[in-house]
C-alpha cells in the first residue's frame, strides 16, 4: 500500500515584535494574539504555564485525525465540548477523570453535547495549519486578526444569527465574537494615540475634563432618581428676618377700632364675618405639603392691599411673607369673594326688592317709578403693548370700562366690567347683561305697575352718554329752547343720578387699588373690580363708618372722565312719552327747586 503523502509543514514563523509606536488598535490586536498563543500552547519560556487543558488538546487531536478543520475564537473562548460535539461517535474522547476533590468525590467532566447539524457561525473555510511556537506539531489557525494575517470574513447572517442546533455556551461565544468585532471595528480615535498623539499634560487635562464631566452626569442621574423615588417631606423654611408674629401679637391684640377701619376699611366684627363666609373657599387642601397661612391672615393681607394699594414688596415684611405670597393671597381672596359673596350682596333683586327700591328713590331722591341709576367707571391700567390702542379712551389715557347700577342707598346690584376703555357707554350697554334683562322684561313686574294712569315699566336714570329708551331716561339737551318743565325734569334727574356718582367716589376711596392698578395683571383685574364692589356692599350693609379723609386724591385732575354722546340711532321713539309723563308728574306736585330738601 502506498504511503499517504505527507503535508509539507511550513517553517515556523516568528511573531513580529510589537511596534514601538502605532495605533491603539494595532497594539491591542498584537497583545491579544500573544495572549491567545500563551493560552493555547503555553509560554515558550515556561511550557507548563498558561497551557490549555488536556481535554482541549485531546479534542484538537481528534479533530485533526477526523479531518475536521480547526476552529477557534478570540481569547480561546471555544470549549472542548463545542469542538468534540462535531466529531463522529467513534472519534470522541472518553471523559477525563480528575483527582478527588476536597470532599472525597471524583470530579468528572460532563460528556460532550450531541453534535449540531448544519454549519455554525464558528465554522470557517479550512485554512492551512501552522506549527505552533514551542510545539513540534501543527496548530489550528487563530480566527482573531493578527498583524500580517488575512482573514476571510463570514456573511453578516452567519456571524450574527447562531444556528438552531447550537448549545447555550456556543451561542454566548458567537455573541461575544460579534460584540468584539463591532467594538474593534467602530472604535473612535482617542486623544493620545495615533500619529498626532498628544503630549503628557494635554492628555492628563483631557482625562481630567472627561472624568469631571462623567462625575457630574452621574450626580445628576442620582439626584433625578432620588427625586422620582423618594417621598420625603421638606417643609418650607420661612426667612427669619421677617416678623411673622406681628399679625398675632399686634394686629389681633393691640389694634383699636380706628386702626381696623384705617387699614382694612371695615370694623373687626365685619372682618371676621367675611372670614367665616370665605372659609369654605379658602380652606387648605390636603394635597398641599407646604405650610399654609391662617385664613384670617390671608384675608388680612388681601384687604390691606386692596385698601391701601401698597406694593407687594412693601406689604410682605409686615406679615412675614414673601411678595409672591402676597400676590397669591390677593388672587385667592378675590376669587373667593366673587364666588361666595356675590350671590348674597350683588345679585338681581326680586319683585319685592324692586318695590322697596322704588320707594327709596321716591322718598329719598324725589324721583318716582325708578329702581336705580346707571353710569360707567374708567379704571387706569398699564395696557399690553399690542392692545394699547384698544384700551385708550377718548381723553387719551388707558383704562378699562366698568358699567354699574346702584339702588337708592348707593349699593351695587349690577356690575359689568373688563371692557376696553375705547368703547362707548352705549356699546357697553348693548354688550352687558343689563340690556338682556331689560329686553326680557325682568326689570319690572309682569304686568307693569301703573304710573300717571298708564302701565309703565320701571326706569333707570342715565346721563347723556346713554341712549334714550322706555326704561332708560336721560336729561334733555341743554339749550335755550328748553321750557321750565323740562329744566325741572333735568334738575330732578341729575340730583337722583348723583347717587351713583357718590357710590363710585366711596368705592374708590375705600378700595384705592382702583385708583391705579400697577401690580395687578389684566386677567385678574375684572375679578378684583367685582370683589371691590361686593366688599363695598358688605361695608354699606353692615353700616361701617366712612372716613371723609379717604376722598382726598380720588379724583385726579390729570385724568378727566371721557364723555361721548350716545348715537341717536339707538334711541326709542316711545321713550319721549315717558319723559313727558315725568314732566307732568313734577308739574302736578307743584314743587320748585327751592322746595326740594
Amino acid at each position: 500500500m502506498a504511503a499517504a503523502p505527507t503535508a509539507l509543514t511550513p517553517p515556523p514563523t516568528a511573531v513580529p515584535p510589537p511596534p514601538a509606536r502605532g495605533s491603539r488598535r494595532e497594539r491591542t490586536s498584537h497583545l491579544r494574539s500573544n495572549q491567545y498563543r500563551k493560552c493555547r500552547y503555553g509560554n515558550s519560556r515556561n511550557p507548563g504555564v498558561g497551557k490549555a487543558s488536556d481535554v482541549t488538546l485531546n479534542a484538537l487531536a481528534s479533530r485533526r485525525r477526523a479531518g475536521i478543520p480547526a476552529c477557534s475564537a478570540p481569547h480561546g473562548l471555544v470549549s472542548a465540548a463545542a469542538d468534540t460535539a462535531r466529531l463522529p461517535e467513534q472519534a470522541r474522547p472518553a471523559p477525563v477523570v480528575r483527582p478527588e476533590s476536597r470532599c472525597g468525590l471524583a470530579v468528572r467532566d460532563p460528556p460532550p453535547p450531541a453534535p449540531s447539524r448544519g454549519p455554525t457561525a464558528l465554522q470557517r473555510r479550512p485554512r492551512a495549519a501552522e506549527p505552533g511556537p514551542g510545539v513540534g506539531e501543527s496548530r489550528p489557525r487563530c480566527d482573531h486578526p493578527v498583524p500580517g494575517d488575512a482573514v476571510t470574513p463570514l456573511p453578516v447572517a452567519s456571524r450574527t444569527a447562531p444556528g438552531p442546533g447550537l448549545t447555550m455556551r456556543e451561542r454566548l461565544v458567537v455573541l461575544l465574537c460579534a460584540l468584539a468585532r463591532r467594538r474593534t471595528g467602530g472604535r473612535r480615535a482617542i486623544p493620545g494615540t495615533g500619529a498626532g498623539a498628544w503630549d503628557g499634560p494635554q492628555r492628563r487635562a483631557w482625562l481630567r475634563h472627561y472624568y469631571s464631566q462623567r462625575q457630574k452626569r452621574l450626580m445628576t442621574l442620582l439626584i433625578a432618581r432620588r427625586r422620582r423615588t423618594s417621598c420625603y417631606f421638606y417643609p418650607r423654611a420661612w426667612p427669619g428676618v421677617r416678623g411673622s408674629d406681628w399679625w398675632e401679637r399686634v394686629v389681633l391684640k393691640e389694634f383699636s377700632p380706628r386702626d381696623w377701619l384705617e387699614k382694612f376699611r371695615m370694623s373687626k366684627e365685619t372682618f371676621f364675618y367675611i372670614c367665616n363666609q370665605l372659609r369654605p373657599g379658602l380652606a387648605p387642601h390636603s394635597a398641599h405639603f407646604h405650610p399654609t397661612l391662617p385664613l384670617e391672615k390671608r384675608v388680612a393681607v388681601a384687604l390691606w392691599h386692596l385698601a391701601t394699594n401698597v406694593e407687594y414688596q412693601t406689604l410682605s415684611p409686615l406679615f412675614g411673607v414673601g411678595p409672591s405670597t402676597v400676590q397669591t393671597c390677593v388672587r385667592e381672596v378675590s376669587y373667593a369673594v366673587v364666588l361666595l359673596l356675590k350671590p348674597l350682596y350683588l345679585r338681581l333683586p326680586n319683585e319685592k326688592e324692586l318695590e322697596n327700591m322704588v320707594r327709596i328713590f321716591r322718598t329719598r331722591w324725589g324721583f318716582p317709578h325708578c329702581i336705580g341709576a346707571l353710569d360707567s367707571l374708567h379704571i387706569p391700567i398699564h395696557p399690553p403693548l399690542r392692545l394699547s390702542a384698544d384700551y385708550c379712551n377718548g381723553q387719551g389715557w388707558h383704562s378699562i370700562l366698568t358699567q354699574a347700577t346702584v339702588d337708592g342707598l348707593g349699593q351695587f346690584w349690577d356690575v359689568s366690567t373688563a371692557f376696553p376703555g375705547s368703547m362707548e357707554n352705549s356699546a357697553v350697554l348693548e354688550s352687558s347683561s343689563l340690556w338682556v334683562l331689560a329686553k326680557e322684561g325682568r326689570l319690572c313686574p309682569n304686568p307693569p305697575k301703573h304710573f300717571m294712569g298708564k302701565a309703565q315699566k320701571y326706569v333707570l336714570l342715565g346721563d347723556a352718554t346713554y341712549p334714550l329708551q322706555d326704561w332708560i331716561l336721560k336729561p334733555y339737551q341743554e339749550d335755550e329752547t328748553l321750557t321750565q318743565r323740562q329744566l325741572q325734569f333735568n334738575y330732578r334727574l341729575k340730583r337722583a343720578h348723583s347717587v351713583i356718582e357718590n357710590a363710585f367716589l366711596r368705592l374708590k376711596a375705600r378700595w384705592q387699588i382702583l385708583l391705579k392698578c400697577d401690580d395687578c395683571s389684566l386677567e385678574l383685574l375684572p375679578t378684583l373690580v367685582l370683589a371691590c364692589c361686593i366688599l363695598h356692599n358688605v361695608c354699606e350693609a353692615h353700616d361701617n363708618p366712612f372716613n371723609q379723609e379717604w376722598l382726598e386724591g380720588t379724583e385726579p385732575t390729570e385724568l378727566p372722565k371721557p364723555c361721548q354722546p350716545a348715537p341717536t340711532a339707538m334711541e326709542d321713539g316711545r321713550a319721549e312719552q315717558v319723559r313727558e309723563l315725568m314732566c307732568q308728574y313734577f308739574e302736578s306736585c307743584g314743587e320748585g327747586r327751592s322746595g326740594e330738601g
